[in-house]
Parts: C-alpha cells; structure tokens; sequence
C-alpha cells in the first residue's frame, strides 16, 4: 500500500476512533481546510467534482485497523527520519573530509552547466562502485545545506531502491554543495526516443512497472514526485543482451504528501492559474488542476502524479502529449480517448490503462494501488473491462456520493467455514507464490555467490583472481537485476507484516531491513561477502515463513 487516498485516510481514521484503537495517535476530527480541493482544470465552470457515480465503486480499497496503524506508523517514522536527519556533511569535519578527498572530480567533463548549477564528471578512487559517478555542485545561496527539503529527500533516499537514481554522499563547505550521484550514460527518456523512436510495447510495459515501483517505493516514504517528465527518467543500457531500463530522477519539486498532524493527506496549493502553459502541459506534464487560485484553493499532488506517470507512457508509444494546447476544456477528455484510440499498436488493455489514468476530473483517475494490478503490466486477463475503466470512489462526503466500503475489522470478518485437517495447513495461492518469490531469490544469490573470476596470465588483460571488464559488466548487470528481485520480496513480505504476531511482525522487519541493506551493499568487488551474507538471511526468512503459515492461513 504505497499512497493512502484522502477516501481512505478519512474512512479509516474514523472505524479506528469508534474502536478505540490507535490511541492518540488517531485524531478525533479532522480540521477542515480553508482551501477548496480542485479536481478540475482552472478554466472549467466546476473547481471540484466527484467521481463519476456510475463507476466510483469499482474501485473501493478494503484494508484492516492493523495494517492501517502499521502504514501510519510507517509513514510517520519515515517523515521523522527525513526531516530529523542532517541534509548534508559539513567538510569542516575532519572524518568527512576524508570521505570527500576519496572522490576525484573532472571538472573538465561538464554533464550540465545551468545558471543554479553544474554536473561533473566524479569518481570514487578508493572502490570501485560498479556505476559512473556525477557531482551536482550549487551554491549555498541557492540550496540551503541544513534545511533543504530537496537534500534532504535524496539523502533520504540514498541507494534504496534500485530504479531510483543513487545518491552516495552530500557535503557542504563555506561556498559550495556538493552532491555525488550515480550517472546514467543513457540520457534521459527524451533524448533516447529521439535516438531510437518510440517504444515498442513490450519495452512501454516493462518501463511502466520499472516507473511504478520506484512511485511505489516514494508512497512507502511518504514522497509525492511533483515533477515527472522525460528529462527525469533516465535510462540505463545494460548491454545489447538486455533491454534497457529506467531510474527517477529531479526530486526537486518533490512534497512530503502525508499530514502526521491529521493522519490524511497533504494538499498542495493550486499555482496561479496564470502560470497554466499555452501547450496545456506538454512542457511540464502537468495535469490542469494544479492550476486555479493560489490563495484558496489546493490540488492531492498524489493524483496529479498519476496523471503524470500516464502521460509519460503515452509519451514513450507516440513521442507526443495527449492531447493539444489549443483544446477548450469541454473537448479534452474526448481528445485524449481519440488519441488513446488511435494506438493500434498497442494493445486494447494497453489503451484501457492509459485512458484510466489520464482522465481529466481527478478524482476519476485510477488509484495508484490499483496499477500494478492492471491486467497490461500483469500478463493476466481482467475480470472485467470496466473494473480497471472505473474510476475510484472518492466521495466520502455528503451529497449525492456513494460511499466507500468500510474498513474490515478483523472482528467483522465472516467466519471461514471450517475444512478438512489437510486443507487447513494449506497455504493460499498467494502464500505460497511468496515462498517461491524466496526460493527464487535465494538460487538466484547462490548462483552468484559461486561466480568465480578470471584466472589469466600474466598480460592476459586481468589480474589473477579479479574480474575482467567483460565479466565486470556482466556481473554489473548480474547485481543490478538482483536489487529488482529483492525489491519485488520485499514489497510482498510488507504486505505480510501487519498480520503476523508481534514477536515475528519484529523479526520479518528486521530481517527485510538487513536484506535491503545488503543488497544494496553488493558490488563487483565485494559480491562474495555480501551475496554469503544474503544467503544467511533468506534462509531466516524461508524458516520465519514456514513457521507462521498456520496462523497466515487463518
């Protein structure tokens, strides 16, 4: 559950205050805004309209008051730590300068040289990383080093997430900040298109999942991207075998969207409406409800994301925006089902994803938890058309809304009728594609943990016992596909957690969190250390799974 929609937020908040669950930590009532929430674009006659009630309920989200408080707590701990946390290393400290003397920069390979900044070549001379390395240096005048939100989001970051572009270290001295990233020799998603031209769909769906599960992994941060455009997706080529595959990038508009005051949404205020580009959006992919009143009224930056990540999509099959600038606004959402239309090539799921997430009222757009379970980036045929065509119920208020399923109390649930002594030990389809997920995993680690370098004589282009460039690419790539798979795990042992018992809620996440960290520690250098380390780990983790399945099953 990466992004808890206002409907959600509000719903649940209540079912937890009427049971009694969740203690200070759940607001009584939530204080109502002075803004006007604006799900329509600045010209139309309607700042806000629900969700079309024809369709609003095939989109209800059911969840429990424990996963619920887990996902609080998780958002809230995750906004602590970013905040609390330094955004950069002062370079008056003895131990960081070290660090910063370990970097070399080129300045005589400029990436980029802006008026606010500039991008050099780096490189770490004390390890060999396994990826090209950038450096962003600013002015302080221009990033503050100690209360930044946008230093303070990518060291959040770091190297967590393996389609989200690395961030290695920030320092700051009396002038300068410096930022050392990991560099993407692809270009950008613009330039690439206009090197190779549009995607084919294969390519469009694995690069709608690449980009889905670094939004996913923001959710789990409680960070809205606020900026998604080609320029921010870049592209890693991993040699002519594989395809390439996409990073995020630009986290400089990126928000905080969870208010831990009111457990609820953060809205962001509108932008002049003044503001609103001639081309409709094509320059910034910017959905039209961003725009309105400054002082009165606001925009879910999560919606408008979603709104970004469809147009970016249709930017990879046709090199264009989805509709054009000069469209009144009666006549955009007809503009955009034609173009959509319009794509032979792709397929009719391919048509009926885009068409859900670019719909012009907000609040008839796909949730985001809902993408993944899409039947074009799933393989899978759909129940019905018109589940993943629906828009979801964001009409919690009063009026003429239909209201959203309850969140299920475990209290509430049916009981499960009663079956034979070897069913019940059984675990659900689900269950056991986890343990699969593991298993997998785990032959994967191992066959790397047994991959054994070059042994060449002397002048034969590698060293004894080191890699050589060949194989140091291959395994690169080797490495890079394992942070996928680790990151797939973990996203489905999540959803595990908040319904095991207490005891093995806190072994599963300490398990997952040194998983991650060794994952993310592996290099080409040191893959037969931490690939060891990570076969000790899955095995705990096989082991916790087994044990709990009774209760899992239940």
């Amino acid at each position: 559950m990466p992004y808890i929609s206002h409907a959600m937020a509000r719903c649940s908040n209540e079912v937890m205050r009427k049971a009694g669950v969740g203690g200070t930590s759940v607001p009584p009532t939530a204080t109502p805004s002075s803004r006007t929430t604006r799900s329509m674009p600045a010209r139309h006659p309607q700042a806000h309209q629900y969700a079309d009630q024809a369709v609003a309920d095939q989109y209800h989200q059911k969840t429990t008051v424990r996963r619920m408080l887990f996902v609080h707590s998780l958002l809230q701990s995750q906004i602590s730590q970013m905040i609390n946390a330094n955004s950069c290393q002062s370079l008056e400290s003895a131990s960081n300068k070290t660090v910063f003397s370990e970097y070399k920069i080129d300045q005589s390979t400029v990436y980029y040289s802006g008026p606010k900044h500039k991008i050099y070549s780096a490189k770490r001379t004390t390890a060999d990383l396994g990826m090209s390395i950038s450096v962003r240096v600013y002015n302080r005048s221009d990033q503050d080093p100690v209360s930044s939100l946008y230093l303070k989001i990518i060291r959040h970051l770091g190297r967590k997430h393996p389609y989200v572009v690395y961030s290695l270290d920030l320092f700051y001295d009396a002038e300068k900040v410096y930022i050392f990233q990991e560099y993407c020799t692809g270009g950008n998603l613009r330039q690439y298109l206009e090197k190779n031209g549009t995607t084919s769909e294969s390519l469009a769906v694995a690069w709608a999942k690449h980009l889905h599960q670094a939004l996913d992994f923001l959710g789990d941060q409680a960070i809205a991207h606020r900026d998604l455009v080609p320029e921010h997706l870049v592209v890693v080529p991993l040699g002519s075998a594989y395809n390439p595959y996409l990073k995020l990038t630009g986290f400089k508009k990126a928000v905080i969207y969870w208010n831990t005051n009111e457990h609820d949404v953060l809205y962001c205020p509108c932008l002049p409406a003044e503001q609103q580009p001639a081309d409709g959006g094509a320059s910034n992919y910017q959905p039209l409800e961003v725009y309105g009143n400054a002082t009165t009224e606001q925009f879910d930056p999560v919606q408008a994301d979603i709104w970004s990540y469809g147009a970016n999509i249709f930017f990879m099959l046709t090199k264009k925006y989805p509709f054009s600038g000069g469209t009144p606004v009666e006549g955009i959402e007809e503009e955009i089902r034609r173009n959509v239309a319009a794509l032979s090539a792709i397929s009719e799921h391919g048509r009926a994803f885009l068409t859900a997430l670019l719909r012009i009222n907000a609040n008839n757009r796909m949730p985001f938890d809902f993408v993944e379970k899409h039947p074009w980036l799933t393989g899978k045929p759909a129940v019905s058309n018109a589940y993943f065509l629906s828009s979801f119920n964001k009409s919690f208020f009063s009026g003429n809304c239909v209201q959203p399923a309850p969140v299920v109390l475990p209290s509430q649930s049916p009981p499960a009728a009663s079956a034979p002594a070897s069913q019940s030990a059984q675990p659900k389809p689900e269950q056991a594609a986890l343990n699969d997920l593991v298993r997998e995993l785990t032959a994967s680690v191992s066959a790397l943990s047994l991959r054994q370098p070059s042994r060449t004589t002397e002048g034969g282009g590698a060293a004894d016992g080191q890699l050589s460039e060949e194989e140091g690419k291959e395994l690169a790539a080797v490495i890079e596909t394992l942070r996928v798979k680790v990151v797939h795990l973990v996203h489905n042992l999540k959803t595990l957690i908040p319904s095991l018992p207490d005891a093995k809620r806190n072994e599963l996440l300490e398990d997952v969190a040194q998983l991650e960290t060794y994952s993310q520690s592996i290099t080409t250098e040191q893959f037969e250390k931490f690939s060891a380390m990570m076969l000790e780990i899955m095995a705990k983790i096989d082991k916790l799974l087994d044990e709990v399945k009774p209760s899992w099953a239940n």
